[in-house]
């Protein structure tokens, strides 16, 4: 045999145990490790099917409590708005009693002066007739200078005073 010793390829015996050892390792790998294998994959496609899916019930359920959020900031708003207008509506209906009020007060302060007024008349005007009687008379008594009787001058002087009163403003001299 003229041949060569190559070291680049095996020799036939080491080919032989080689392919054995191979198909004896391959028929246990397939045996034991490659169920053990699929199950780890089936695993971890089962983990990441599953926690897709919790991202997206989690994702609806923001979504939902989003829209619950905007509902109640809705709701919030559209409260404060009645409240707003609630107060305006109080704070017109105060005010319209309060100058209602002050109306009332004014018109009976008027209505007090208005009485104060005509009584203070009513009494200067007394005054001012019983000074007149009391002159006319002690006048009279001068010019006639004798003593009359006082009473019937008063009585005299008043129907005069009471006559002058009834007559009209333009008439009177």
């Amino acid at each position: 045999m003229n041949e060569t010793f190559n070291p680049l390829l095996p020799q036939t015996n080491e080919l032989i145990y080689g392919g054995l050892a191979f198909i004896v390792l391959f028929v246990v790998l397939s045996k034991v490790a490659l169920p053990a294998i699929r199950a780890s994959l089936q695993a971890r496609q089962d983990r990441i099917r599953h926690d897709l899916e919790a991202a997206e019930a989690t994702r609806v359920e923001a979504r939902h409590v989003l829209e619950e959020y905007r509902g109640q900031l809705a709701d919030a708003r559209a409260e404060a708005g009645r409240i707003i207008e609630e107060s305006r509506r109080a704070a017109d209906e105060m005010r319209q009693a309060l100058m209602a009020q002050a109306e009332a007060q004014a018109g009976e302060l008027r209505a007090r002066a208005e009485a104060d007024l005509e009584a203070t008349v009513a009494r200067v005007r007394a005054d001012l007739r019983r000074q007149v009687a009391d002159l006319a008379v002690t006048l009279a008594e001068k010019v006639v200078e004798r003593s009359l009787d006082h009473q019937a001058h008063l009585d005299l002087v008043n129907r005069y005073i009471d006559e002058v009163d009834v007559m009209p403003a333009g008439s009177r001299r």
